[in-house]
Order: structure tokens, then sequence, then C-alpha cells
């Protein structure tokens, strides 16, 4: 964004003149997912490592013993590198004992619960809408934070007689909407919904899906933070790798990325043991 932002005084003619010179092919999609769902991803790369998976293994600390570490669940598990890719948090308590300090900047990184509510309308009750959705402002005094066209987002979701949205709500620090039953939730997002797109009909279907404590919020001097973390971690615990969504980025690619740069940074460790 930074980048995008120095060619014109202009934020938005900027980014549109960055964007248009990415050489990207304005007919390929902006947004990308498996259409079976992503849990497909993990399945799939569950049967390409051929290793020893175990489920479901509540891990409740990990320690140094001699030269290699333990991971302390049901059993322990010795090992001489360890990637965590878990919530800050969670991360943060099971290092308290053995990474004091990492655990203490773990712990800083905040997070935001969030809800998403699925609504389904007959085609025929709302009207065409070219686009992906929008975001809605705090200053707005809504509940919703962002309306998807989830039937436009994504092709395989396209339908010839039902059009899907997906509302979302949550803010750091604010769990006005999460602390609402289901159906309490759902009329007063109709209402908002109503306000914001003009659509007053009645769902032929809705769902609330709920993510607690699951939005890291990268606050200012986030990369200063990160960089300390993993400096002070390879201090306390030598082997010790922290990949995932609390450190480069929310998203399916970013967590991909981040965990390749890890992986690497484990193997490079063992080699040079």
């Amino acid at each position: 964004m930074f980048n995008a932002s120095q060619g014109d005084s202009s934020l938005v003619k900027s980014v549109q003149n960055f964007l248009r010179n990415q050489n990207r092919d304005p007919a390929s999609p902006v947004f990308l997912t498996h259409p079976d769902g992503l849990e497909t991803v993990v399945k799939r790369l569950e049967q390409a490592i051929d290793s020893d998976i175990r489920r479901n293994e509540r891990v409740t600390s990990v320690e140094i013993s001699d030269n290699s570490i333990v991971v302390k669940g049901s059993q322990e598990y010795q090992s001489d590198a360890v990637i965590l890719c878990i919530p800050a948090f969670s991360a943060a308590k099971i290092l308290h004992g053995s990474c004091p300090n990492t655990s203490n900047l773990l712990a800083g990184i905040q997070y935001a619960s969030m809800a998403f509510i699925t609504f389904a309308f007959n085609k025929g009750d709302v009207s065409e809408f070219n686009g992906s959705g929008f975001l809605v402002g705090r200053d707005e005094d809504l509940l919703t934070t962002a309306c998807s066209w989830t039937s436009e987002k994504w092709a395989h979701l396209k339908n010839n007689d039902t059009v899907f949205l997906r509302l979302s709500v949550g803010r750091f620090d604010d769990t006005e909407a999460l602390d609402m039953e289901d159906d309490t939730l759902i009329e007063k997002l109709k209402g908002e919904l109503a306000t914001l797109t003009g659509i007053k009909a009645n769902p032929i279907a809705t769902r609330v899906t709920r993510w607690p404590y699951s939005f890291p919020q990268y606050e200012l001097g986030h990369g200063e933070k990160v960089n300390a973390i993993r400096q002070q971690v390879a201090s306390e615990m030598p082997g010790m790798f922290l990949a995932g969504s609390p450190f480069k980025g929310i998203g399916l690619s970013a967590c991909i990325r981040d965990g390749i740069d890890q992986a690497r940074k484990a193997k490079n460790f063992l080699m040079q043991r």
C-alpha cells in the first residue's frame, strides 16, 4: 500500500495506476479459495506428508532437555526442532515456563473476535450487484463491519435461484455482536442489511459462524515486534520456530509463505547441528 500510494497525490488514483502497472490479467479473479472448502487444503497437505501425524493431542508445554526439545502432552515427544503454528496467546501459554521473555512478547499480540452471518435470498428479492462487497466504517454506528456478495465473489456459489450474502461483525475491543444470541443477532443484521442495501425480504436460510479471538491485530510496529519475538525465542530455545497468522498476515497465502520460510529455517538449523 505504501508503494502504491507514492505515484499520485490522490491515493485512489495512485493505487489504480499501481494496479495497472502490475501486468495482471484483469479477467483473473481477485479472490481465491477452494470450491470444496479450505479444509480440502489441509486434507491434501496431510496426504502429502509422509510422517506420523497425531491428531487431537493437547500440548501443555514445550521444554528444553539437554540438547533436545521436549513437547509434553499425553506423552512426551522429543525433537531437535519444533515449529509452533498456533495463535499467539496459545503459544504464550505453552512457552510460559521455558521461554518467559518470548511468552511475554507473544502475549502482547492482541486479538479480535469475529462472527460471520450468511443470508440466502431468493434471487428475485435482491437487486443485481456489480462487485464483491463493501466495508462499513466504525463511525456508521452499526454492528456490520463488512458485507460480501458471496454469490458474486465466488464463482462456485453462483446460483440461478439463490443469492448468498455474508455479513461480518466484531471489532477489536468490541464484543457487542458476539454477546448476542443467534436469533437476536440475525434480526438485528436484517435491519442493518435493509439500511445498507435496500434488501427488505426475509432470507430463506441463515447461518451464524463464530470465531472468538481469531483475528490478530497488526498494530503500529508489528513488524518490529515479530522480529523481536523470533530473535528472543531463538535465544531462549534454539530449534523453536513460530509461524502462522499472528506474524506475517492472516490470509491463507500469507500463512503458507510464512510456514515455508520457517520450515526452511528449521531445516537449516538441523543441518548445522
